[in-house]
């Protein structure tokens, strides 16, 4: 019954997801640590793609990264 339970739960998150996320310095932070920073960045872009909707609004404030590079960082196929 629990794994029922946390198939239904997980699968009812990831359906209804949301229509806009934002950043307010997360992804900086996560680009300054100074083990595996490259590692932790795909897999902050792989969570965002999991609960950002399809046709969902990603905000993103940063000090660190251009705007050109916070659109490689994010694009799709990387």
């Amino acid at each position: 019954t629990f794994n029922i339970g946390r198939r239904l739960f997980e699968s009812l998150h990831t359906a209804a997801g949301f229509h806009i996320c934002i950043d307010k310095g997360t992804f900086d932070a996560i680009s300054l640590n100074p083990d595996n920073a490259i590692e932790k960045r795909k897999q902050y872009v792989k969570s965002l793609s999991r609960v950002l909707k399809v046709k969902g609004f990603f905000l993103i404030t940063s000090c660190n990264w251009t705007k050109e590079e916070l659109l490689n960082e994010f694009s799709e196929g990387k």
